[in-house]
C-alpha cells in the first residue's frame, strides 16, 4: 500500500535508510526500474533489488527522496516501500505493546535471587549457619505504551542454626521457616534509550508477602510468628534485550560463605 511521500522519508529516515533530497520532479534513476503495472490509470514503477540509490519524486514536499535497497512503487504522485523493520517490529512487544496483555506470552521473563549462606565464628565456642534465600521468577507484559504489568512468583525459606559449647541450655539451636511461596502483581514502566537500551522498573504491590511461621528443631521452644519477608521491585537495564548480572553482598565480620544477589532478564531482541 503506498504511503504519502513525506512520511515515509520519515519512517525510512527513522530506520536507518539513506535519504537525499533534489530539486527535480522526475524520478533520478541509478539503475533502470522495470514497468511493473499500472496504478490508477498512472504506471507505476517498481525497482527490485536497489544497489544503487534511485531518486523518487515526492508530491507532498516537491523535492525527490532516495531509497536504497529497497523495492518500491511509484504512482499518482505517490510512491511507497515497504518498511524494512515491519516484520521485527511486529515481533517486538516493547515497540508494539499488546492491547491483551495477558493473552500473549511474556514481554520480558526473568529471576531474582538473593543468596544469603554464611558461616561465623563468633569466638572459639559459638558458630552460627545461615541460610535464608529469596527466589524470585517473573513475567512482565507490555500493556500499553511505557507500561508494563505482570506477575511474580516468590519463594523463600530460612534455615539458621546457633551451636554453643558452653551454653547451659541447648548447646544447638536450629530456627526454621518451611519454605513458603506466593504470588503477587506487578505494575512497572519501561523507557527506551537512544543507545538502543531500555531501562525498566516493576514493583511489587504488596511488597510484603505472608506472614511466617518459625520452628525450632533440637530445642523446647515454641513456634514463633513472623512479618512476611519483603520483595519491593525488580529494576534493570536491558543490553541487546537483555541483562546478566551478579553483586557480591556485605558478610557479616569475619563470615565466610556467600552473599549474593544474582538478577537475569529476558526481553525482546535478546540473542
Amino acid at each position: 500500500m503506498a504511503r504519502p511521500a513525506g512520511v515515509l522519508a520519515a519512517l525510512l529516515l527513522a530506520a536507518g535508510i539513506s535519504a537525499c533530497s533534489d530539486s527535480s520532479g522526475s524520478p533520478t534513476e541509478a539503475a533502470a526500474p522495470a514497468t511493473s503495472g499500472t496504478a490508477g490509470g498512472d504506471t507505476a514503477t517498481t525497482m527490485s533489488g536497489c544497489g544503487v540509490p534511485v531518486l523518487y519524486p515526492s508530491k507532498e514536499t516537491g523535492h525527490t527522496v532516495c531509497v536504497v535497497d529497497t523495492k518500491c512503487t511509484f504512482g499518482d504522485g505517490v510512491f511507497g516501500c515497504p518498511d524494512p523493520n515491519a516484520a521485527k517490529a511486529a515481533k517486538d512487544c516493547l515497540t508494539k505493546p499488546s492491547e491483551d496483555a495477558l493473552s500473549d506470552p511474556p514481554c520480558i521473563r526473568g529471576t531474582w535471587k538473593l543468596v544469603q549462606k554464611t558461616t561465623e565464628k563468633p569466638n572459639d565456642h559459638q558458630t552460627i549457619t545461615t541460610n535464608e534465600p529469596i527466589t524470585v521468577e517473573f513475567s512482565l507484559w507490555a500493556l500499553e505504551q511505557d507500561k508494563l504489568v505482570g506477575a511474580a512468583h516468590v519463594t523463600h525459606s530460612v534455615d539458621n542454626t546457633e551451636t554453643d559449647t558452653r551454653s547451659t541450655g541447648c548447646k544447638e539451636q536450629r530456627a526454621v521457616v518451611d519454605e513458603v511461596s506466593w504470588d503477587v502483581p506487578l505494575e512497572g514502566m519501561y523507557l527506551p534509550e537512544p543507545d538502543g537500551n531500555v531501562q525498566m522498573i516493576a514493583r511489587a504491590t504488596p511488597p510484603e508477602g505472608p506472614e511466617l511461621v518459625q520452628h525450632f528443631d533440637g530445642c523446647p521452644i515454641p513456634d514463633r510468628k513472623l512479618p512476611g519477608v519483603t520483595w519491593p521491585a525488580i529494576s534493570a537495564v536491558l543490553v541487546k534485550g537483555a541483562t546478566n548480572v551478579r553483586q557480591d553482598l556485605p558478610k557479616p565480620q569475619g563470615a565466610t560463605g556467600e552473599s549474593s544477589l544474582s538478577i537475569r532478564v529476558v526481553g525482546p531482541g535478546a540473542g
